[in-house]
């Protein structure tokens, strides 16, 4: 399992978080988008431990979006060579 680490803003200090166990190879795959119950954020305080993930979750979301445009121009290019 990989630990990754986020420098969260709120706190001035740095968080380790991972990706559920079941999302282990997810995690590779180029149309796969997270969810917010996919994260795991390793803090034993659960008020700081929602507010990481909030953080964490609004820095991924362009990423997210990223994926979400990619996979869209996909269809689109998909669905025009189909009506040609």
């Amino acid at each position: 399992m990989f630990i990754y680490q986020i420098n969260s803003s709120l706190y001035g200090k740095t968080f380790d978080w991972s990706f559920t166990e079941e999302c282990q190879t997810k995690q590779y795959y180029d149309t796969w988008i997270p969810k917010k119950s996919d994260l795991i954020i390793y803090e034993k305080d659960k008020v700081i431990r929602k507010a990481v993930l909030q953080e964490l979750w609004e820095d991924m979301e362009a990423d997210n979006q990223f994926i979400r445009d990619r996979i869209n121009a996909k269809a689109r290019a998909r669905r025009s060579k189909q009506n040609v």
